[in-house]
């Protein structure tokens, strides 16, 4: 209801910047990219900064953005300028949640800064918010049930990640790319594996060698594990100790990738 008033009392924007904004819009839908970093990313970064520019309080510009900008903080293609584009999402985090507190997707986008600021209490509040402003919104969904992850409840996310498959199944492959770390911040070996394996058969990552390698090493499989290790060690040759994978590892998942990795490190 909330967001339906939202969109209702929404002022006007200039035609033009709407125009600009749809055609960002437009891109992104089309090709949905994972990594953000191809010349697509960068067309629909200019059309939203055109948008921004015909209409400085144009919302939905700076949340497309921060959209972008997320996928390029952890995209490793991007590791030397994390730090800077930790900073401009977050500018653009508090910048779309000014403008409009009530838009769902600007409060998701104010509670991943917090995420990425390791303040879990704010990321649960503000997702939480966001969620209660549209609860059939996938998006609320899904964010709602990674940033309650921090608090171990894991069941409960599991549940809302489904939840936001059944209201958007067009974005399955997008939601259902969280369960190996959710599975293994569970502990749940096999399903860990099963879901690593289905991700890695639509679309390879040397990220899902480093799961398998860990994962085969809690289910036993020593030599499996050793032979996903070598691959992503070929694939990362910046990594050379668990210290660095460390740096790179999912928070939640961390003790248990670590444990892993332990077991078959330069052994």
């Amino acid at each position: 209801m909330k967001e339906q008033e939202r969109v209702q009392s929404k002022p006007r924007t200039s035609f033009s910047a709407w125009d600009s904004y749809l055609k960002a819009l437009s891109i992104y839908n089309q090709g949905r990219p994972q990594d953000f970093f191809d010349e697509m990313a960068d067309s629909i970064m200019e059309l939203c900064d055109e948008a921004i520019a015909k209409d400085p309080l144009l919302c939905d510009a700076y949340v497309l953005k921060c959209r972008l900008m997320y996928g390029r903080v952890f995209n490793p293609e991007f590791s030397s300028n994390r730090q800077e584009n930790e900073a401009l999402f977050h500018s653009l985090a508090e910048k779309s949640y000014a403008l409009d507190r009530n838009n769902p997707e600007a409060v998701i986008s104010y509670s991943r800064s917090f995420n990425l600021k390791k303040d879990f209490v704010q990321r649960v509040k503000y997702a939480k918010e966001a969620l209660d402003l549209n609860p059939s919104h996938a998006e609320t969904n899904f964010d709602y049930g990674l940033a309650i992850i921090n608090e171990g409840r894991y069941e409960e996310s599991e549940a809302l990640i489904k939840r936001a498959i059944e209201l958007n199944p067009i974005e399955r492959s997008g939601y259902e790319g969280f369960f190996p770390i959710l599975y293994m911040a569970m502990r749940n070996s096999e399903e860990a594996m099963n879901w690593s394996n289905i991700l890695s058969d639509r679309k390879h990552h040397s990220r899902l060698d480093g799961f398998r390698a860990s994962i085969s090493a809690h289910l036993g499989n020593l030599s499996d594990a050793s032979a996903y290790l070598e691959k992503f060690r070929k694939a990362r040759p910046e990594i050379e100790s668990l210290d660095d994978y460390r740096k790179v590892t999912p928070t939640i998942c961390e003790d248990y990738l670590l444990e892993g990795f332990a077991m078959i490190w330069d052994k």
